[in-house]
């Protein structure tokens, strides 16, 4: 197991590179645009995550864990199991659970107490066809009591990153996923692969020796719930309400599309609307004529217009303030020459080419 000396030797190496590294990627991350109320969806998925870091906080305090009996009555592993339970009996008031019964019939050697302290009390009485030979049975027994609450962690963790519910959870998911996992393989590791905690408890002689791993991964696993669900909530804070930059191009992108294909439908619509109305009018011999009467009457009208003095000369009068004839036809003679510049040259080439040469 790791001691508390190595995780400050550890803390003490890493942790400026870990500090320098956050610090930059926050400031790489910071907007310029001021902050903004969260909003409501975002607020919902901050309620949900505070409420779930709470939970895994209160699942660490020792009311809400399974009981331990050697810390209860303040024995040994070693110590006989008489002894062990008639101080239990004294502070139950003389009166054993049937648990309790069950456990006596099992804590009578020094592989099933190591057991015990290993992976609690429930694999130990529950598991019919385990073998203290093989401790690892007792692990795969236990392996869904200690997936159940990584599931419903992870569970939790979806509905806060997923796109329906909020837009600033979608980018956080990839980390959340991640960091849910890893706390799974630290406890399954910590239960399963390491054997330091049965080679300690083979030869502690006092109970402050002991490594009881299944309590104390219990207090690890609440503790990590409730770290990931408050550093996700603050990324997803930071980022609804715009104080980090992560998230929003993608939301404004998003944002300027749904506009986009709204505004692309609404023309269709209309545009159908219309070629309906026309279908209709053009299948209604009333409504036809009326149709070709009014086009036919506003080509007339627009006829006239055209053909009246007064616009005729408005026109006349406005077209050279628009366009000068002189300077376009200075341009078009200056191109014309060019043009033939360039072809004089190649027309006569060839007809130096073609002389004989004289000696």
């Amino acid at each position: 197991m790791v001691s508390w000396s190595q995780i400050q030797s550890l803390a003490l190496f890493f942790g400026p590179f870990i500090w320098t590294q956050a610090r930059r990627f926050y400031t790489s991350t910071k907007t310029s645009h001021p902050p903004q109320s969260a909003p409501s969806s975002a607020t919902h998925i901050l309620n949900l995550l505070f409420l779930t870091a709470s939970i895994a906080l209160l699942s660490t305090i020792p009311q809400y864990t399974p009981e331990n009996i050697f810390t209860l009555t303040g024995s040994r592993l070693q110590t006989p199991t008489h002894v062990l339970f008639t101080r239990l009996t004294r502070i139950r008031n003389g009166v054993l659970t049937p648990f309790d019964e069950a456990l006596r019939t099992r804590l009578v050697s020094k592989d099933a107490r190591l057991v015990y302290a290993a992976y609690g009390p429930a694999p130990l009485v529950e598991c019919t066809y385990c073998n203290l030979d093989e401790p690892n049975m007792f692990l795969w027994y236990a392996l869904p009591s200690i997936l159940y609450p990584h599931l419903l962690h992870g569970l939790v963790l979806g509905i806060a990153t997923s796109s329906y519910f909020s837009h600033f959870g979608k980018v956080w998911r990839m980390q959340a996923t991640l960091a849910a996992l890893a706390l799974f393989a630290v406890e399954w590791w910590f239960l399963g692969m390491s054997s330091d905690g049965f080679r300690q408890n083979a030869a502690a002689k006092s109970e402050r020796e002991i490594v009881w791993a299944h309590w104390r991964m219990r207090v690890i696993r609440g503790v990590g719930m409730a770290v990931i669900d408050a550093i996700l909530g603050t990324a997803i804070w930071l980022s609804a309400t715009r104080r980090w930059n992560i998230g929003w191009e993608t939301w404004l992108t998003e944002e300027r599309l749904k506009e986009s294909i709204g505004r692309m439908e609404k023309a269709g619509s209309s545009l159908q609307a219309a070629r309906y109305t026309k279908h209709a009018i053009l299948r209604d011999d009333d409504l036809r004529g009326k149709f070709v009467e009014w086009w036919t009457r506003e080509t007339d009208i627009g006829k006239q217009l055209m053909d009246d003095d007064e616009v005729k000369q408005v026109r006349t009068e406005s077209l050279p303030e628009r366009m000068n004839f002189d300077m376009l036809r200075t341009e078009a003679e200056k191109a014309s020459r060019g043009m033939m510049g360039l072809a004089t040259p190649a027309m006569q080439q060839p007809q130096q080419g073609g002389r004989p040469h004289q000696a």
